[in-house]
């Protein structure tokens, strides 16, 4: 049987997510930059200005973009249970086919692990 949420819960869980997702993203910045190489947050969404929607980023794009030993490094973040988009799955096919090294990062310990076996490896 379906859950009956009110439009404010499901706002108020959307807003929780968005905040796990967010604080994630950031402590996995910490964590990495510069110790694996140079990382950045990749900003992608849409946003009105003067009466106009203008949309920015790729969309499907990775949340953290950088590079790691001259190879592009691109982390999705994911929180709880989600899934890639198939938006996402695209980007990880192109950056992979291309040589970049593509990582769906659920915690920064895991993040931490993979870049670090890629550093010992000098890729």
């Amino acid at each position: 049987m379906a859950r009956n949420i009110d439009k404010s819960t499901s706002a108020q869980i959307r807003h929780e997510n968005i905040a796990r997702h967010n604080a994630l993203v950031g402590e996995i910045l910490l964590a990495i930059n510069p110790k694996y190489g140079v990382f950045w947050k990749n900003e992608t969404g849409a946003a009105y200005t003067n009466g106009r929607m203008i949309r920015y980023g790729l969309v499907g794009s990775a949340d953290i973009l950088g590079c790691m030993q001259s190879n592009f490094v691109a982390i999705e973040v994911k929180t709880g249970s989600g899934k890639l988009s198939d938006f996402q799955k695209n980007f990880k096919a192109v950056i992979e086919k291309n040589g970049g090294i593509f990582i769906e990062g659920r915690s920064v310990e895991q993040v931490e692990g993979e870049l670090s076996l890629l550093f010992t490896r000098n890729i």
